[in-house]
């Protein structure tokens, strides 16, 4: 076994053959667990520093003094030699939103976040936590990326943002910020995800469908909303004596006064997305009146349809659901801080 004088020398070669690219820090990382299983000791962690707006990285390797402590290495290129750490020597959790054990959210990743997300996507805080627990996940454990896989990633990216061309994609590219090298970084990144999600969720689809299956039922309905909780209310007795909802809202659209502000939509959804008291009626129930900002709703489920997993949108929101129950196990195993909330 070396001493730890000559393992230091090992890990200063180490830290300074580091790949210091935007997109190579999972490379770093993989290099680093291998030191530190050559070198048990020693307990290598590396520590990374991304500052904003920069194309590269600056790491710090931490190891564990054989007469206890930590010893921390540091090694930057560059004119000044100064470390990473002095140039930032804020507080720890100054460029963080948020972390899940170990794994930390910068404040631009937050912003990137907030500026490629999508409406259907989940709540912002969700994402954070759901995007530094894969992070972690990816970083203990990478799936392969093939470069026909992150091809094909580029492809579908540039079809669903419309961007035909190399013109058009490095003019999208400009506008977000984003070197080539980081949005191939970002595609390597989704492909991995997304391999992680169908790893995680493997075999449990299906146990969960069968204790679940209620919830993904295809709810079609007639919803109605009022200004007046008393119309809605009117309104909705009268539906059940008088066969259904839409012919009271048709009779109710000539009335005049305020009955006459009533605004209605049919709608089919699974039942998981809509609000409990609709999601669970059956068909032919009349729900309602319930309450929502100003105004008040009433609706009419028009059928039920059972969920199956051969549909491939229930199997998604199947998986989905599956995936986030452990995102949240993760969370709650490693704990979570919100340092900007």
């Amino acid at each position: 076994m070396p001493s730890f004088d000559e393992s230091l020398g090992a890990a200063v070669a180490l830290l300074r053959e580091l790949p210091r690219g935007r997109g190579e820090v999972h490379e770093a990382r993989r290099r680093v667990s291998a030191f530190r299983a050559a070198n048990p000791p020693l307990g290598a962690e590396l520590v990374v520093d991304q500052p904003p707006a920069a194309a590269g990285v600056e790491y710090d390797l931490l190891l564990d003094h054989p007469e206890g402590g930590t010893v921390a290495l540091s090694w930057r290129t560059g004119d000044d030699g100064t470390p990473w750490l002095v140039d930032h020597s804020d507080h720890w959790a100054s460029n963080y939103v948020v972390s899940v054990g170990e794994q930390h959210v910068t404040l631009e990743q937050a912003l990137q976040a907030l500026r490629l997300r999508r409406r259907q996507d989940p709540g912002l805080m969700e994402e954070l936590l759901r995007e530094a627990v894969i992070t972690r996940a990816l970083a203990e454990d990478p799936p392969d990326v093939a470069p026909d896989e992150l091809q094909q990633a580029a492809d579908d990216f540039r079809r669903a943002n419309a961007l035909f061309g190399a013109e058009e994609t490095h003019r999208w590219l400009s506008a977000m910020g984003l070197t080539p090298e980081r949005w191939r970084g970002m595609l390597r990144g989704g492909v991995q995800a997304r391999k992680l999600r169908e790893r995680v969720t493997s075999g449990l689809v299906e146990p969960w469908f069968a204790e679940h299956r209620a919830d993904f039922d295809t709810v079609r309905y007639l919803r109605a909303s009022f200004a007046s909780e008393d119309v809605a209310r009117q309104a909705a007795a009268e539906a059940l004596m008088t066969g259904g909802l839409l012919p009271r809202l048709v009779a109710l659209a000539g009335a005049g006064g305020a009955a006459a502000d009533a605004a209605g939509a049919f709608g089919a959804d699974p039942a998981c997305e809509l609000p409990p008291e609709l999601g669970a009626a059956a068909p032919g129930e009349i729900v309602g009146p319930v309450a929502e900002g100003a105004r008040h709703w009433i609706a009419e489920v028009l059928a039920r349809t059972p969920a199956s997993l051969d549909d491939e949108r229930t199997r998604r929101a199947v998986q989905a659901r599956v995936f986030q129950r452990w995102v949240e196990e993760r969370c709650a195993r490693d704990g979570v801080r919100w340092h900007w909330m």
